[in-house]
């Protein structure tokens, strides 16, 4: 995987953290990244 979907996705899971804070979405988009 590049770097740069990885950056995205964090970016994006920041953005979700300060607009909605829902752990659900957040577990969704770390599974993909730790593994």
């Amino acid at each position: 995987m590049p770097s740069q979907i990885v950056k995205t996705i964090i970016l994006k899971l920041i953005k979700l953290k300060k607009d909605r804070k829902k752990p659900r979405i957040s577990k969704l988009f770390l599974r993909p990244v730790d593994q």
